[in-house]
């Protein structure tokens, strides 16, 4: 029987994360628990700044495809902006893969190709203050990278669904993405309350959801 050949999300080279190793796309959705279970908590690292983000992405400049004739062909997916990359995602109907990085959003083909993209961050913040931030009411608020706490998939009612993000920025509140695009946003509080303060606003302190029906 002929080995699988894995596919392989690629970081940046000065991250301290080793490269994740995954199986071929159809096997995802029975060996993702076990992943996530030998993988334990991913390593936090301090954010470190990112690089302007270009007005557009070569969809295939972010994939490339090695191997030879002994050995077997490895799919490599590469952050376009060499963007910390904090959490990968798996839609177990599509099989497509969601990559939430620090100020990006990353939406991937099975085959790791690039379907979609979109920015988080960076935003003006303080962990300080409280949403809305300006210069007036928060003069001590910079520019501050969005690390990802949080990448949830919703698909409440049976419709299309749509993803559910949360970064560290604005005391960790919450917006909803679609799932065709990453960069159209569906819902995003300017004001929020006490109770949609939802993730950590410090990168080096993980957040935990679950998603239930009622």
């Amino acid at each position: 029987m002929p080995a699988l050949a894995p596919l392989r999300l690629q970081l940046p080279p000065w991250c301290l994360r080793p490269a994740i190793l995954l199986p071929p796309p159809r096997l995802l959705p029975q060996l993702l628990p076990l992943l996530l279970l030998l993988l334990g908590p991913l390593p936090l690292a301090p954010v470190r700044p990112c690089a302007a983000a270009p007005k557009e992405i070569d969809p295939s400049a972010a994939r490339t495809i090695i191997g030879t004739a002994t050995a077997p062909a490895l799919v490599v997916f590469e952050s376009p902006h060499s963007a910390r990359l904090n959490h990968l995602l798996l839609d177990a109907v599509s099989g497509q893969l969601y990559v939430g990085a620090v100020n990006y959003l990353f939406h991937l083909s099975p085959e790791l190709v690039l379907l979609s993209w979109g920015s988080t961050g960076p935003h003006l913040d303080s962990p300080d203050c409280l949403p809305p931030i300006g210069s007036q009411n928060c003069p001590q608020a910079s520019e501050t990278d969005c690390a990802n706490q949080l990448l949830l998939l919703e698909r409440a009612g049976g419709g299309e669904g749509c993803l559910i993000v949360c970064g560290t920025v604005l005391q960790g509140i919450c917006e909803k993405r679609a799932l065709r695009n990453v960069s159209e946003v569906l819902y995003h509080t300017a004001n929020p309350v006490d109770t949609q303060y939802v993730a950590a606003n410090d990168p080096r302190v993980a957040t935990v959801a679950v998603l239930v029906e009622r």
